[in-house]
C-alpha cells in the first residue's frame, strides 16, 4: 500500500563543479517565459478555480509573474457542453461567474484559456471519492519512534474492483496545518478492504496555542490516476529524489505548452473535537 506520501516543500541545495582550472561558470541560455496553469474543479461551491502565472528567468529571485487571459472558461462535456464563464478576481485568479457553480461526479470537463491569442485546454473527468465515515484519536505517550501526543485515525471503506486515488488535508481549528504539502493516497493492495489509517504524526494543545479543545477536520480528495502521478512526480522533483533519469518537469494535462495542471476533485470530509483533559 503507498499511503500518505508526504510532499513536503524541502530547500533545494545546488553544489558546484571545481575544474583545476578554476570554477566553470556556463552562461545559460534565456527562454521565452511559459505559461503556468494551477486549475482546480471541486465538487463544492467556493472551491474552483485558475490560477494563471508566467515562469521567471532561472537564476531570478522574483516569483512568477501574475498573468491575465483574454478567455478563461470549462465546459461540461456530458450535459450538452454547457459552458462556465471564469471572471478575474484579481491579478491571474480566476472564479466561475455562477459563484453557486461546482462539479458533480460522473461528469467530464474541459477547461479552455486563451492567453496572448493561444489557446490552451485540459479535459478529465471527475471522480467519485469514498466517504469518510469517521474520525477518531487516541493519546500516545513517547516511545523510541513516537512523539507524545494525540494521533488521529481516519476511517472508510474502499470500493471494491476500483482502483481510487486520493490526496488529504488536515485542518486544526480550521488552519490548514500542511498548506505546502499534498499527501498522496493510492489503494494498491488494499482495494475492496474497511480502512483505518492513523496519521504518522501527532497533535498537541501546545503547538495550537493551547486552545481548550482542538476541532480536528481531515479531508479527503479523489484524484484521476494521471494527476496521482503528476504530483507524485511534482513531489520527487521537489525533493530531489535519486533516479537514474534526467530531471524533468512532469507531464502536464495542459495541450498547447502550458505548464501546471488541470484537477478535477470530489471531496469528504469528517470531524472529530479534542477537548483538554
Amino acid at each position: 500500500m503507498k499511503a500518505l506520501l508526504r510532499l513536503g516543500m524541502i530547500m533545494l541545495v545546488c553544489s558546484s563543479w571545481w575544474a583545476c582550472e578554476g570554477l566553470v561558470d556556463p552562461e545559460l541560455d534565456t527562454v521565452p517565459p511559459v505559461l503556468v496553469v494551477d486549475a482546480w474543479l471541486m465538487n463544492q461551491e467556493g472551491d474552483t478555480y485558475v490560477k494563471l502565472s508566467e515562469t521567471a528567468p532561472f537564476n531570478s529571485p522574483e516569483p512568477n509573474k501574475k498573468v491575465s487571459a483574454q478567455t478563461v472558461y470549462i465546459l461540461d462535456m456530458m450535459n450538452d457542453q454547457k459552458r462556465i464563464d471564469f471572471t478575474e478576481v484579481e491579478q491571474g485568479l480566476y472564479q466561475p461567474v455562477d459563484g453557486g457553480f461546482y462539479g458533480e461526479p460522473g461528469q467530464k470537463y474541459q477547461l479552455k484559456i486563451v492567453y496572448q491569442d493561444q489557446s490552451y485546454t485540459a479535459a478529465a473527468p471527475l471522480l467519485p471519492v469514498p466517504k469518510l465515515d469517521s474520525v477518531t484519536y487516541v493519546y500516545k505517550g513517547e516511545g523510541d519512534s513516537q512523539q507524545a501526543g494525540y494521533y488521529i485515525t481516519a476511517h472508510f471503506q474502499d470500493p471494491s474492483g476500483i482502483r481510487n486515488y486520493a490526496w488529504g488535508r488536515l485542518f486544526v481549528n480550521g488552519e490548514n496545518i500542511s498548506p505546502n504539502a499534498i499527501d498522496l493516497f493510492d489503494d494498491s493492495n488494499v482495494d475492496g478492504r474497511y480502512l483505518s489509517l492513523e496519521l504518522p504524526f501527532a497533535l498537541n494543545f501546545s503547538d495550537y496555542g493551547n486552545p481548550d479543545s482542538m476541532k480536528v477536520e481531515i479531508e479527503m480528495n479523489s484524484l484521476t490516476q494521471n494527476a496521482y502521478e503528476y504530483y507524485q512526480g511534482l513531489g520527487e522533483l521537489i525533493r530531489g529524489v535519486s533516479t537514474n533519469r534526467v530531471p524533468q518537469n512532469p507531464v502536464s494535462n495542459i495541450h498547447g505548452g502550458a505548464l501546471g495542471y488541470f484537477t478535477t476533485s470530489a471531496v469528504t470530509k469528517n470531524t472529530i473535537v479534542i477537548r483538554k483533559p
